[in-house]
């Protein structure tokens, strides 16, 4: 129904129809108006996914660079979406995706999407996150077991 009314994706609520869980095929982040990255919580319903683990790490040195102001692994309800200043959708197969906005019913919330389809935030977690894939960040100790040159 979803895409026939447009829609590239949906995003799966909790039993309550209250907080936000993830979208058909990947992991959801936001960052709040403050700069805090914020995605919800492994409650059983969502997937640990490496991807989603990555960006947390990624994030955890955006914090260090005071780059964002924290990093919070909660629940996330639909009433917190007007405080959200970025969305971005991630996996294995798809990396990351900016979210342009979320409609809820008739509600739409929109989101930064200025930077190359990206809230400038959620763009630098993409711009380090290939980077580490294209092995530039190799001598990185976060980073250096990421990946392994196979000869």
């Amino acid at each position: 129904a979803a895409k026939i009314k447009g829609y590239d994706d949906v995003i799966f609520l909790d039993e309550s129809n209250e907080e936000l869980r993830e979208s058909s095929s990947s992991n959801v982040f936001f960052v709040t108006g403050d700069g805090i990255l914020v995605t919800p919580n492994l409650s059983g319903e969502i997937l640990k996914g490496v991807t989603r683990d990555s960006i947390l790490v990624i994030g955890e040195e955006l914090k260090e660079q005071g780059i964002i102001k924290g990093i919070e692994e909660r629940p996330v309800s639909r009433d917190e979406l007007d405080n959200m200043a970025e969305a971005f959708s991630c996996g294995t197969g798809v990396t990351m995706n900016g979210i342009e906005v979320i409609d809820d019913e008739d509600i739409s919330y929109p989101f930064d999407i200025s930077d190359k389809g990206m809230g400038k935030i959620s763009r630098q977690i993409y711009n380090k996150f290939n980077a580490i894939l294209a092995g530039e960040e190799m001598e990185n100790p976060r980073y250096k077991s990421w990946i392994g040159i196979v000869g």
